[in-house]
């Protein structure tokens, strides 16, 4: 995704300047999640931004209603470049196939940076 401005030169000709930058990626921990602790948590991947008002983390869950927890409604805390979400009582994650019944494999949960209502990055933790 690349970022376009105009810059002027000496002699006030404008130019457009495409630049390719790398977002931060989200990442997970490794902890399993459990019917005790209920939270699935991890880093930003260094997503900060000057207005910190502006920075969404959406977990989008695999439960049978595909959850999708958000830190604008308070479901998704961010703690400088932590987020943790912790699940509804009623979702039910879906785990790799032939597991607790699964005859097919499981979609993945994703964790995505955004800004506003646009997404800067995501990142998924695949089934198997």
């Amino acid at each position: 995704m690349g970022k376009t401005v105009k810059v002027y030169t000496p002699a006030s000709i404008e130019k457009e300047v495409t630049f390719h930058v790398a977002p931060p990626k989200p990442t997970f921990n490794q902890d399993a999640v459990s019917s005790t602790t209920r939270t699935i948590s991890g880093t930003l991947g260094g997503f900060t931004l000057d207005n910190n008002n502006d920075r969404v983390v959406e977990v989008h869950l695999n439960d049978k209603d595909n959850t999708i927890l958000s830190s604008k409604n308070g479901q998704v805390t961010i703690n400088g470049d932590t987020w943790t979400a912790t699940l509804p009582d009623n979702a039910k994650l879906r785990q790799s196939e032939n597991k607790n019944g699964e005859t097919a494999q499981p979609s993945a949960i994703t964790v995505e940076n955004k800004i506003g209502d646009t997404t800067v990055s995501t990142r998924s933790d695949e089934k198997k």
